[in-house]
């Protein structure tokens, strides 16, 4: 206990599988065709992530972003009992 691994840990362990069951429908709500379009076009797949997916799948990402921030925010107090310091 006592150390930021041991804060950060539950945190992600938590927080990851909402985020994934959360973004998971907002990836599958963009049709096959804007890739095929995509790649008929003559775009990489790389190409494909960052100028059509990425900006379709924005909100989710803001959205569960926003989920998570305040997830974290509200356990203060299992930061607290984890991170304990004789100082006070």
């Amino acid at each position: 206990l006592n150390t930021l691994g041991s804060l950060i840990l539950p945190h992600i362990a938590f927080s990851l599988p909402f985020a994934i069951w959360m973004l998971r429908g907002f990836v599958k709500a963009v049709p096959e065709a804007l890739e095929e379009a995509a790649h008929i076009d003559g775009a990489s797949r790389s190409r494909f992530l960052w100028q059509i997916l990425f900006p379709l799948v924005f909100p989710g990402l803001v959205a569960t972003s926003v989920f998570s921030f305040i997830s974290t925010w509200n356990d203060f107090l299992f930061a607290k009992s984890f991170i304990i310091s004789d100082t006070s």
